[in-house]
């Protein structure tokens, strides 16, 4: 206020001493600065208080938008280390898959050769038993055969008479002396 004094004192000496000419313009510009000047010093707290706190408000927003920016740009990040590293992971599983599938590729025809004469060495012991058990079956199917033809033959010999029969039995009894 002490200012505004000041100022319309030195203005009231320019004005006497005929140093500013007073017109219309002149007292409108003088009375639109005053007016300025009373209302930036009567109001001038409140606009700056709000002002100081529109800012603060922007500032806040601000801070807050750049920690949102901040944790996004983080986790932009951490995706993109977590997907370089999938992609990494793939290719390591690619490369073992590759090694896999040539080794077996390799090994599978060695593999199949084993697992063949593995069965086929199964197959040949099995014919084998096979073969052992049919030799044991007809040879006994062959004596029993033999034995009933023995006995047929004893009994067409003994029973019957037949002079064939005899003459056989006659027959075999000689040469069975020639040979003891």
């Amino acid at each position: 206020m002490f200012n505004f004094i000041i100022i319309n004192l030195i203005l009231l000496i320019l004005i006497f001493q005929k140093i500013l000419l007073l017109n219309e313009e002149t007292l409108i510009l003088i009375c639109f600065i005053s007016f300025c000047w009373i209302a930036y010093n009567k109001i001038g707290d409140s606009i700056t208080f709000g002002f100081k706190d529109d800012s603060s408000k922007i500032k806040n927003i601000l801070i807050d938008s750049l920690t949102q920016v901040a944790y996004n740009l983080n986790q932009y990040i951490i995706a993109n280390f977590k997907f370089a590293k999938l992609q990494t992971n793939f290719n390591e599983l690619k490369q073992h898959f590759i090694i896999l599938i040539s080794l077996a590729s390799i090994n599978f025809p060695k593999y199949s050769e084993q697992n063949i004469k593995l069965l086929y060495a199964r197959k040949l012991f099995y014919t084998w038993r096979l073969e052992q058990q049919t030799i044991k079956l007809i040879t006994a199917l062959i004596l029993k055969k033999i034995e009933k033809v023995a006995f047929t033959k004893q009994f067409c010999t003994q029973k019957l008479c037949l002079p064939y029969f005899k003459c056989l039995d006659k027959i075999i009894l000689r040469e069975y002396f020639e040979k003891v």
